[in-house]
């Protein structure tokens, strides 16, 4: 049974609820392995640029360079459009922890934790949805 859920004015989501299985898990499993790539090369870049001591700026690598460096995942198990979308999310987090800190929040972190298994998402033009 698929719910369709509105996001924003654009574009709508859709949660399908699905059995488990093993491919599921192994399509959550190149989802957690490719944020994790897109995570530790975004603070190894960034770490190695600059840290004001060595007197050159830090490098904040743009999502649409993230997403040029990590094409597919690494088993290529996923559509490219999902793998898109996962750096995105990644960037998506950087920028809400951004939002938060602007407006006082103390708790708010940028993402640090390594993901092994991760959200699995589609695109249109990467899912077919029949019978339901």
């Amino acid at each position: 049974m698929s719910k369709k859920v509105k996001r924003d004015v654009q574009r709508y989501v859709r949660k399908v609820a699905l059995p488990k299985s093993d491919l599921l898990d192994r399509l959550s499993r190149a989802s957690g392995l490719l944020y994790t790539q897109a995570l530790v090369t975004y603070w190894r870049i960034l770490r190695k640029t600059g840290t004001g001591k060595n007197g050159r700026k830090p490098v904040f690598l743009s999502q649409y360079a993230m997403e040029r460096l990590y094409p597919s995942d690494p088993d290529k198990v996923l559509h490219s459009h999902s793998c898109d979308d996962i750096v995105g999310n990644f960037y998506a987090s950087i920028k809400s922890a951004n939002e938060r800190k602007k407006k006082g929040d103390k708790e708010a972190k940028y993402p640090r934790r390594r993901k092994w298994y991760y959200k699995v998402t589609w695109k249109s033009s990467g899912i077919r949805l029949k019978d339901g």
